[in-house]
């Protein structure tokens, strides 16, 4: 309470500081992700101008090749041709780089268009050179009909990415969605023009009589035309706050009808016979020049002010981000030091505690303390040996029962406790008292008594210190030497040993000496403790510490760290002889015998030894060192020596992995695991589709651990269970998420060996699915074919009864195993994976491909469906389709994403259709 309203101020000003600095971060990051998705946005608006403007040269480029088509060959022509050409080209593969860098694993719809205008384009390419070999009259090549379709094909896929783009992406306001559809409007009327300038340029240039079906598309176009320009006259109202906009739809609908329109009229009176009033080239130019003054002027304006409005909402979350970020870092700044307050104020608190209680354990008087009203708070060991009680026996009992004095020589106060809380004032115990002990054994002993104040003077307890007056003359009492002193053994304890361990490695840099320490661990001690009790183990330890002192030398030194765990400095002494006196001790405790109550037991040491010299980097470090190295010599069947070497692969390997195991158990705790997912594509109509659910570890610096670099320590250390519980409970928050349990994604959940056989599991499925209210048939589980076939039994234990529920299960890496199809038809699983090693080469390796085409055959007879792993190009979909495979899993179907930021794939996942 006093350290509290010491620091109340320090503490309200740091908590106001962090609220203030979570707020701050909320919104900087907000602004970030605004930022972001606004430099997204201004990449796409560049990607749809530049394919608007591809599609006007493109427009152009068909017009003249109608024209030469047609016959109307000349240099200009063909220059004006080239020209195009080239600036639809560079349009296009700024668009298409846009795109890409935008689109890429986020916008999946916008990619698959992009796909196919890459197609159209590539057609487009083929039909240019047929249009230049007829033109050079080698040979007709190409005709009108397909190279119209052609070209005006490449146009409308280049449309359609930048639509689908656009749609994808969101404007931020409504004055972008405004302009977006008065730009798309603008754009169709410019195609629409197009598409009619291209058919009478060829018929003009021919001087024949445009056909009946080419007339009623001119017609059709002419119509669209004037429903579009109806359209933009409700976008013109809807600007009447911008003149600039409104006189540039008004400059565009006056060049379309009053001059491309009328010119129209003026062809189309001429078409029934040929003989149209301008030619295929001067048809071109005048219907070029109207479009351009309505169509290009516009579509530069309102592309430029695109371009503004994206650079102008970029700037506006950069400011917005540099400001949150400065008010966070201001809360952090402002928390950090009334924080620093309360730590300086809180570490002296601690420091004085810590002393208190040290100096308390470590005095050879025995020392008891009590609240208020006499009820025992604490025991010191001294204290525990004389009154025969625990701490945790005495706590909260009366002093009188636990500290029981008597005077048979004269009547005087035995109550010491009662007297110091009433009078409040220290007392102390005449000559001739004695302590009745709890066994009822006696002893002599003085003492006095004191009152404990709080900071207000009032008495809070009181504090009682006394001694065997048998034992006044022994070492008991000297303070410094029980602080450093571990009180079963009367070896130096750890923190004494950390100390010298410092000196040695100073000595080692400073003279150049070399030492060696040794981390020494009993194997079978812990069968003793456990089985014979306490009592016997603290023998136990007592006498192996005997015999470990008889047989160092004088100057080494001996410590026990805690446990059956006991370390060794060996002073000035080099690798081989620290390998002689290691030795020699563990042949001592090897041949030692321990007898308890009739009964003989081994025991045996594993150490784990480091050279201690002044290249070693820090005492943590060669702690870590030793303690790795008795790891690998516990691994190699305990009871040896094993000396740290920094080449050595296995110490290298374990102390990863160690290193691992703390990552992994802060990372469950700090939930810094993440869950990604991967589409599993059906190839059947029937089939529905599904996600398989895969996990990250993000390290402390953000940074995402992928799972083959945890997860063997995991296994090895008996973590995967946690993991896999973790994924499971996350998958099903995920699912709850995102649909009402029944109609939503499946999701595969990867099940590992040592969760297969767990007992527990299924009804910690059970909780979690009823908790989340999810379907069960919303889960399909994986299992390794390794993991089951190693323990089959186990795994039907587990998998028939889910099953019956509604889970399913599917048997993961089919055809690793040597018995796989002999174990399949025992296995109820619903589903197969074929392991991706068969799927990544079937193309080339015949042998690759007969088998999958054999667990087709086979999985079909026992009504189980079979998924393709690894499938990274569409000529193996194609192939896998062929064969009947019904999933197909990999790159080439969909790359790992977030499950946390994937909405939109899990909704397609649930409503796939069949591919």
């Amino acid at each position: 309470r006093g350290f509290l309203s010491d620091n109340v101020v320090n503490l309200s000003v740091a908590i106001s500081g962090l609220l203030i600095l979570g707020i701050g971060v909320v919104l900087a990051f907000q602004a970030y992700t605004s930022y972001l998705s606004a430099e997204r946005l201004r990449d796409a608006t560049g990607a749809i101008n530049d394919f608007q403007f591809a599609a006007i040269h493109q427009a152009r480029e068909r017009g003249l090749s109608s024209a030469a088509l047609g016959g109307h060959v000349s240099e200009p022509l063909l220059s004006e041709l080239e020209k195009q050409r080239e600036q639809g080209d560079a349009n296009w593969l700024r668009a298409q780089a846009s795109t890409e860098n935008v689109a890429t694993s986020q916008l999946s719809t916008v990619m698959g268009q992009l796909d196919r205008a890459v197609t159209a384009r590539n057609r487009l390419k083929e039909a240019r050179r047929r249009v230049d070999r007829s033109i050079d009259e080698t040979s007709r090549s190409i005709e009108l009909d397909e190279w119209f379709e052609t070209s005006t094909e490449a146009i409308s896929r280049g449309s359609a990415v930048a639509s689908r783009l656009w749609v994808a992406l969101e404007a931020p306001s409504e004055e972008a969605h405004l302009n977006a559809m008065v730009r798309e409007s603008v754009g169709r009327i410019g195609e629409q023009a197009g598409q009619v300038r291209a058919i009478l340029s060829y018929y003009a240039a021919r001087q024949e009589p445009l056909p009946p079906q080419w007339r009623r598309f001119v017609e059709t176009n002419q119509r669209e035309i004037g429903r579009l320009l109806e359209e933009l006259e409700l976008a013109r109202q809807a600007l009447d706050g911008d003149p600039l906009s409104v006189g540039h739809l008004d400059a565009m609908e006056m060049a379309i009808t009053e001059h491309f329109l009328d010119d129209l009229e003026a062809m189309m009176a001429g078409a029934d016979t040929g003989d149209y009033p301008m030619d295929g080239m001067t048809w071109y130019e005048s219907a070029t020049e109207a479009i351009d003054a309505a169509v290009v002027d516009t579509s530069r304006f309102l592309a430029d002010r695109s371009r503004q409005q994206a650079d102008a909402t970029v700037r506006r979350h950069v400011s917005a981000f540099g400001t949150y970020l400065l008010f966070a870092l201001a809360a952090s700044f402002l928390a950090v030091r009334s924080l620093r307050q309360v730590r300086k104020r809180a570490d002296e608190v601690f420091i004085s505690k810590e002393l208190a209680e040290t100096t308390l354990h470590s005095i050879g008087d025995a020392v008891i303390t009590t609240d208020r009203k006499g009820r025992v708070q604490y025991l010191n060991p001294t204290g525990e040996h004389l009154t025969g009680w625990s701490t945790e026996q005495a706590r909260g009992r009366p002093a009188q029962e636990v500290f029981r004095v008597e005077n048979t020589r004269h009547a005087s106060m035995v109550d010491p406790i009662g007297t110091c809380l009433r009078e409040e004032t220290v007392v102390g115990l005449t000559s001739g008292h004695v302590l009745i002990q709890r066994d009822g054994q006696r002893i002599g002993i003085e003492d006095s008594a004191a009152p404990i104040r709080d900071r207000n003077a009032n008495v809070v307890g009181c504090v009682v210190v006394f001694y065997d007056t048998g034992k006044v003359g022994g070492s008991d009492h000297l303070l410094s030497y029980h602080a450093t002193r571990d009180t079963l053994t009367g070896l130096i304890n750890r923190r004494e040993f950390e100390r010298q361990l410092e000196g040695l490695l100073d000595e080692a840099r400073v003279q150049g000496t070399q030492h060696v320490l040794a981390y020494i661990d009993l194997d079978q001690f812990k069968v003793v403790n456990d089985t014979c009790g306490h009592s016997a183990g603290d023998r136990m330890l007592r006498q192996i510490t005997f015999l470990l002192r008889k047989r160092v030398r004088g100057s080494d030194t001996l410590a026990r760290l805690g446990g059956d765990e006991f370390a060794l400095l060996l002073r000035n002494c080099s690798a081989d002889q620290a390998q002689a006196i290691l030795e020699n001790l563990r042949r001592t405790v090897r041949e030692f015998r321990f007898s308890w109550e009739g009964r003989v037991y081994e025991t045996s040491m594993t150490t784990g030894a480091v050279a201690i010299s002044a290249a070693s980097p820090s005492t943590a470090v060669l702690l870590s060192e030793a303690d790795a190295a008795c790891h690998v010599a516990k691994n190699q069947g305990r009871n040896r020596i094993q000396f740290y070497s920094p080449d050595d692969a296995e110490l290298s390997r374990q102390q990863g992995e160690m290193n691992w195991v703390s990552e992994i158990t802060d990372a469950l705790r700090e939930k810094r695991f993440e869950l990604f997912c991967q589409k599993l594509m059906p190839l059947r109509e029937d089939l529905p589709g599904s996600l398989e659910v895969l996990v990250r570890l993000r390290d402390r610096d953000g940074n995402l651990i992928p799972p083959m670099a945890f997860i063997p320590a995991a296994e090895r250390y008996n973590l995967m269970t946690d993991i896999d519980r973790w994924i499971i409970r996350a998958a099903c928050e995920r699912l709850a998420q995102v649909n009402d349990g029944t109609d939503g994604p499946r999701l595969h959940i990867n099940l590992s060996g040592l969760s297969l056989s767990d007992p527990r599991l299924p009804g910690f499925i059970r909780k979690q699915t009823q908790q989340y209210g999810i379907s069960p048939a919303q889960l399909c589980f994986e299992i390794t074919e390794t993991a089951a076939v190693a323990s089959i039994d186990t795994a039907l234990e587990l998998i028939e009864p889910m099953i019956e529920e509604g889970f399913s299960f599917a048997l993961d890496d089919f055809g690793t195993g040597l018995s796989s199809l002999t174990y399949l038809k025992s296995m109820p699983v619903q589903q197969i994976k074929v392991d991706g090693a068969f799927v990544r080469n079937m193309i080339s390796d015949d042998v690759d491909r007969v088998m999958i085409e054999s667990v087709v055959s086979i999985a079909r007879a026992l009504g189980i469906t079979v998924t393709a792993e690894f499938v990274e190009n569409a000529e193996t979909l194609d192939a896998l389709r062929s064969m009947g495979v019904d999933y197909a899993q990999g790159f080439h179907v969909g790359r790992p994403e977030p499950l946390a930021s994937c909405p939109d794939l899990m909704a397609d996942a649930a409503n796939e259709d069949a591919v």
